[in-house]
């Protein structure tokens, strides 16, 4: 008599349609945005600062002048060391809201989306007085 038998042989494969070997870098936080004051006079220039995200070697800097609004590209910060742009592209009596984004020249690693927008500025002009000073 013959033996028939059937083996059972289970293979399983995972499959990650989302595991590239690419990152993400996180978006950069902590996004200010502040006027500049200079021998207590306010100057048409606004200091945007933010926190450094591991991994980025360079930051996007995006401008509105709504919160909800279009940020357009402003410049880039090409130093992962520095986490401040000074934008002198300002008016005097307009309001300005920021957003940041990292980048990295690493083949692997993304662009990250963009920061939360900075709260907004609205350029003053002439002596900074003890009323108008925050």
């Amino acid at each position: 008599m013959q033996r028939l038998g059937w083996s059972l042989i289970l293979v399983l494969t995972a499959v990650c349609f989302s595991c590239t070997g690419e990152m993400n870098l996180a978006a950069p936080t902590e996004v200010a945005a502040v006027q500049v004051v200079e021998s207590g006079q306010y100057t048409e220039a606004i200091r945007v600062t933010w926190k450094l995200v591991g991994l980025a070697v360079y930051y996007l800097v995006y401008r509105s002048e709504q919160p909800d609004g279009v940020f357009e590209y402003v410049s880039e910060v090409k130093e992962n060391i520095l986490n401040s742009y000074l934008d002198t592209k300002v008016e005097a009596g307009h309001t300005y809201y920021y957003k940041i984004r990292a980048g990295s020249s690493q083949a692997n690693v993304n662009a990250s989306g963009f920061s939360n927008a900075s709260a907004g500025v609205t350029v003053r002009a002439g002596y900074v007085s003890a009323l108008t000073a925050r």
